[in-house]
């Protein structure tokens, strides 16, 4: 029969939600994406994605689109609740900010519940920005950095290396001084804006690929007058937070935290359940990310936006460093949040004396560690 929402099809039984189609639709618009081509990258006809393995321990399945511009994942609800705290505390500003930001962007969040797939349970997913897209077919090393070393070295055949990899090499990107700063700076408010979202266990994903192999990423520029911190090799370098700021930043992240997760209760207690087949007389009920939307749509990056461009070069490089490399870089995997489970287990770790070296760390000490780390390698 199909609706307004969907032409028809042939699975009667599939429910598919989409979470703030106007905040996202938006992100996409701003990396030079409409929604023709959002359609043509992620569904076009006769299409399949592109499996891949990873070492990643979250269980999570991953896949390309065929174009490989994009990365599909799955997601748990945790993840759900943690990116709807994101939407709330000013994701789409952050990274739509003159700043810039090495966070990926994430292109959609959706819900599809089938009865034969993930045992009939609802199983979310998210659309990102591929950071391979761009560095061609010469692509030489991957690296995950956390800024933890305890158990962080990659297994022998896993094509993604890790901190203990990174450090045993000796590696250093050899960035110029005027690029170091800048990557610098972004990487920093990048953390401050995940810690006080609350989020850990995110990564630093360095793609190194040989110069020359592709001309399609531009490097963004330092305006002129701009004011960046230094970040020499070996230098401490600290959050611009007192303790008390830390301690105040936690609170606002646990009670962000608190309300997306009491909004997506709500969603699934109280808001409809969007059936392709569905016809909807009141469209304001089709999907729950409206309501999102309407909540955040008068926040100001929304008035700002008519002042910068909708299609910026992309802030994930590539950068040229020493030895005729060239990286792509960007913050990934940023939607775990500090959850009962994550604090037990930074327990467990600090009953063995080893904390501080383990990958789960409370957001600011986490986001802390990362930006001394990063500053060492700059």
């Amino acid at each position: 029969a199909g609706s307004w929402l969907s032409p028809p099809h042939m699975l009667p039984d599939l429910h598919f939600v989409e979470y703030a189609p106007e905040l996202f639709a938006e992100m996409r618009a701003f990396v030079g994406m409409d929604d023709q081509a959002y359609i043509s990258c992620v569904c076009p006809k006769d299409f399949s994605f592109i499996e891949f393995t990873t070492n990643s321990k979250s269980g999570e399945f991953f896949f390309f689109t065929h174009d490989v511009q994009c990365m599909v994942k799955t997601i748990c609800r945790e993840e759900v609740n943690s990116l709807l705290g994101l939407l709330h505390n000013g994701y789409m500003e952050h990274l739509n900010s003159d700043e810039g930001s090495l966070l990926t962007r994430i292109m959609g969040l959706y819900e599809v519940q089938l009865p034969w797939f993930n045992n009939g349970r609802p199983q979310c997913f998210i659309i990102q920005e591929n950071l391979l897209a761009g560095c061609g077919a010469n692509i030489l090393e991957r690296y995950d950095l956390k800024g933890s070393r305890l158990g962080r070295e990659a297994k022998d055949g896993d094509i993604v290396l890790k901190d203990n990899d990174w450090a045993e090499g000796g590696r250093k990107f050899g960035f110029p001084p005027p690029l170091r700063e800048r990557l610098g700076r972004l990487h920093l408010r990048d953390c401050e804006f995940l810690a006080t979202s609350g989020c850990i266990d995110y990564s630093v994903f360095v793609v190194a690929f040989s110069r020359g192999s592709t001309d399609s990423l531009a490097v963004p520029a330092a305006d002129e007058g701009d004011v960046v911190g230094g970040f020499e090799s070996g230098a401490t370098i600290e959050l611009g937070l007192t303790d008390s700021d830390a301690m105040e930043g936690a609170a606002a992240a646990d009670q962000g935290a608190n309300v997306a997760a009491q909004r997506s209760r709500s969603y699934a207690r109280k808001g409809p359940r969007m059936s392709m087949l569905l016809s909807l007389e009141d469209k304001s009920e089709a999907r729950p990310g409206r309501r999102l939307w309407e909540t955040l749509k008068e926040t100001p990056w929304r008035r700002l936006r008519g002042d910068r461009p909708m299609h910026r070069p992309s802030a994930h490089g590539p950068f040229e460093g020493s030895g005729r490399l060239s990286y792509a870089i960007g913050i990934i995997d940023f939607l775990v949040p500090w959850s009962a489970r994550k604090r037990l287990e930074f327990a467990y770790h600090a009953l063995r004396c080893d904390a501080f070296e383990a990958s789960v760390n409370p957001p600011w000490m986490y986001a802390r560690r990362q930006v001394k780390c990063m500053g060492n390698s700059w």
